[in-house]
């Protein structure tokens, strides 16, 4: 069963809406709300952390093509991610990269101002 999240806003039209931790599967499944179309391709992470915000373990991965974004549609994003017993919270987003430069797509509000670089989800 997906958790549901408070939906988290990126810049790039992208919305967070929840997630699920595998049980007989390692790894985590991050659910997103596609706003349309994007020119680049996006790269999606999401790293374990425990209570204190401490990385634990992370895994990057290729994220749907952005040309193939339609509005309204949800993305569905697997992560084979081994999660450590002590995670108590993931910290989830995306970014581009020219192979040298990371750029990381970054959290808004409903105006398109700035929070965040990334977003942090509290497990339950």
């Amino acid at each position: 069963d997906v958790t549901d999240i408070e939906p988290v806003h990126f810049a790039n039209g992208a919305t967070l809406t929840g997630y699920v931790i595998g049980t007989s599967v390692k790894g985590v499944l991050l659910v997103w709300k596609l706003g349309g179309p994007v020119e680049p391709n996006y790269q999606a992470f999401v790293h374990a952390l425990d209570a204190d915000g401490q990385w634990l373990a992370q895994v990057d991965r290729a994220a749907w093509p952005g040309r193939y974004w339609r509005a309204g549609d949800t993305l569905l994003l697997w992560f084979d991610l081994d999660i450590p017993p002590e995670t108590a919270q993931l910290y989830a987003g995306m970014y581009t990269t020219d192979g040298v430069t990371f750029q990381n797509v970054e959290v808004v509000d409903e105006h398109g101002a700035y929070l965040a670089q990334g977003a942090t989800v509290v497990l339950e």
